[in-house]
């Protein structure tokens, strides 16, 4: 498959939000913004679940995800992805908490999605975590059965 066959594929869904420009015709779905550069035919992709303001780069692996199994199959492999990265982070987070480090230092508000600091910072944490962990689990058993 090559990147215009996926892009056709993102502007065929109709969960894809259209946020097509003069110059970029872009689609964004699944944590995932797909854009072709009207001038150029050039295709990118980012992921819009990490990275806070500037959306972060897809990971080649998940790429070729994308490439080998197409759109809806390649957003569940990038939000399998995103998930635990942010797990990841949420248990990175609870450590250094734990072991006494300066919380303000530690916590990335913005990324992890917590609004309100407390006392109970490492229950918010957990329950985030708890929450995501549901999330990737899901996804995972969904590509597995897809398989």
């Amino acid at each position: 498959m090559t990147w215009h066959e996926v892009f056709h594929q993102a502007l065929d869904d109709d969960q894809c939000v259209n946020l097509d420009t003069d110059t970029m015709d872009v689609r964004l779905a699944y944590g995932c913004k797909i854009s072709r550069d009207i001038e150029t035919g050039r295709i990118s992709i980012l992921n819009t679940a990490i990275g806070g303001y500037d959306y972060a780069e897809v990971p080649w692996p998940i790429k070729e995800k994308f490439l080998s199994e197409g759109w809806k199959t390649g957003t569940d492999h990038l939000r399998v992805y995103s998930y635990r990265y942010k797990i990841d982070k949420i248990e990175t987070s609870i450590q250094k908490i734990i072991s006494n480090e300066n919380t303000d230092e530690v916590i990335d508000d913005q990324s992890l999605g917590i609004v309100d600091r407390s006392d109970t910072i490492i229950i918010n944490l957990k329950k985030l975590r708890v929450k995501l962990l549901n999330k990737y689990i899901l996804t995972k058993n969904k590509l597995n059965e897809d398989n």
